[in-house]
């Protein structure tokens, strides 16, 4: 195949790629994540209630309450990890904020 041929096939799929917009909207996207997790660290560290909610969340949730039980089907199983995955990853978030400053 041609190089000619090769970049006709390409230029079939549509759309006038830019790659400059593309790198734009990537440090766009990393941007809003980066605020929510700053949002995140303010809610549950920085703020007394935020803070005792998670507290209460990880007892309750990830100490306390056992992720399956005698019985329990398996979409009862996936909601309580799920839960579970929930707080682990205001944890994290938590700890990724703070290792940056």
């Amino acid at each position: 195949m041609s190089d000619e041929t090769q970049a006709n096939m390409f230029d079939e799929l549509g759309g006038d790629f830019d790659p400059q917009a593309a790198i734009d909207e990537q440090a766009q996207q990393q941007s809003r994540y980066n605020q929510r997790d700053y949002l995140i660290h303010r809610v549950f560290k920085q703020n007394e209630s935020g803070a005792e909610l998670l507290a209460m969340w990880v007892k309750d949730a990830l100490i306390m309450a056992p992720t399956a039980r005698a019985g329990d089907e398996l979409l009862a199983i996936g909601l309580e990890e799920g839960k579970k995955e929930f707080i682990r990853k205001i944890l994290m978030t938590i700890e990724k904020v703070e290792g940056e400053q």
